[in-house]
């Protein structure tokens, strides 16, 4: 998602989790070691029924404008592939399922 560039990973991820916290439209669940104090192992970004991520102002308010201040040619791959639901086109698209948009886990835990 940030086309293996590292300084883009914790703006688009704190992106997605102020989206969902502090504008109050989304939750997030975390996986922790009961085990390791403070030691989160996954986390998941989800979204209520007719609600999809970054798709209010006062989400994209909170890192998503920010962030997408990005090369001309990764912001043109993010138009294209990823930012269907967010375009202003696709507002018409069904979402009443609600959505999972973002799963991370610990390295310990990808192949």
């Amino acid at each position: 998602m940030t086309g293996c560039i590292v300084s883009l990973e914790a703006p688009l991820f704190r992106s997605m989790v102020r989206a969902a916290a502090a504008a109050l439209e989304g939750t997030i669940y975390m996986v922790t070691d009961s085990d390791v104090p403070y030691t989160i192992l996954s986390v998941g970004v989800c979204f209520q029924p007719d609600t999809r991520l970054f798709s209010s102002e006062a989400q994209r308010a909170l890192g998503w404008n920010e962030f997408f201040e990005i090369s001309q040619e990764a912001r043109d791959w993010w138009v294209k592939e990823v930012c269907w639901s967010i375009l202003p086109e696709s507002r018409s698209l069904d979402h009443h399922a609600g959505s999972l948009e973002s799963i991370g886990c610990s390295q310990q835990f990808t192949c």
